[in-house]
């Protein structure tokens, strides 16, 4: 039977359930995680299997300025490579940069060297399993999702929407504002589009990515780090914290009702034929008309 870090560590604990909890962790707490795997495994001489498809997972993942969304990822098993197309969740991509934490640029990296992964064409979740996959398979899967984004821009065309962003303190809390919004949307003046939703604290990415798509960030059981406060104090972007639900959906209903744009419409009270133009001095023109 291979051994492995996590199974040498922690024999009786979903490895996968393991590095959701310490991707939502702070930065010191995953700093410490993987300095302790990483000597574990240096000491018990640990072995990992570098001819398999390389798998990891996505501890902190943010947008940067001109590289758009990246992660740092910690790899579990293989060699992730420049250039490999990969899976993590419902994001999809193709590598296109790894960077280590010390500014270095790699063109691979191996198990248990945590590096800056750039090259997704979305934003992931922390606590996704990164795996690489095959080009005939990444090619499918982006034929599929063209077809689906597409249809997307159909419906928004036919409808207008406000974005907004959701953060929750649990998956199911998340699930059950998601669900509430997706009901105010088919009745409201005006619908709600999720650009991107996920557990955890308000962040200064979602105050980033709120201020790029024009969206309103909206967090419930949960709070606003410092840094992303004061980043949408500086870009205008608004934040609105709730701690019970009923009152997070009758504001959105009340701002669904006033961003509805006003319909013009033009009716007819009368006309007239012009028979004579006036244009008479400190009076402007004047039309005889009858």
């Amino acid at each position: 039977m291979k051994e492995t870090v996590d199974s040498i560590m922690m024999p009786h604990i979903d490895y996968l359930e393991l590095m959701s909890q310490v991707a939502k962790a702070s930065r010191e707490v995953r700093a410490e995680y993987i300095a302790l795997e990483v000597r574990v495994a240096e000491l018990l001489e640990l072995k990992t299997i570098t001819t398999v498809p390389a798998q990891g997972y996505i501890l902190e993942s943010k947008i940067e300025r001109g590289r758009g969304a990246v992660a740092t990822v910690l790899c579990r098993q293989g060699i992730l490579k420049v250039g490999d197309f990969f899976n993590a969740g419902k994001v999809w991509g193709k590598v296109s940069s790894l960077v280590d934490s010390y500014g270095i640029q790699h063109k691979e990296i191996g198990a248990s060297t945590p590096a800056i992964v750039s090259g997704f064409e979305d934003f992931p979740s922390t606590g996704e399993l990164l795996r690489v996959v095959s080009e005939e398979e990444y090619r499918k899967e982006r034929g599929n999702k063209s077809y689906l984004t597409n249809l997307r821009t159909t419906v928004a065309v036919d409808k207008e929407s406000l974005p907004v962003i959701v953060k929750a303190d649990t998956n199911s809390s998340l699930e059950a504002v998601l669900d509430g919004i997706d009901k105010i949307s088919k009745t409201a003046d005006m619908s709600y589009f999720i650009v991107h939703s996920a557990v955890g604290n308000v962040t200064e990415n979602d105050v980033i990515l709120a201020e790029t798509s024009n969206a309103l960030v909206i967090g419930f059981h949960t709070k606003a780090e410092t840094a992303a406060t004061q980043f949408a104090r500086t870009s205008k972007v608004k934040i609105l914290l709730f701690d019970i639900i009923y009152k997070l959906f009758e504001d959105l209903e009340v701002r669904s009702h006033k961003a509805k744009v006003a319909e013009k419409k033009d009716t007819k009270v009368g006309e007239a034929i012009v028979l004579k133009i006036f244009d008479i001095k400190k009076l402007g023109v004047i039309a005889g008309c009858y």
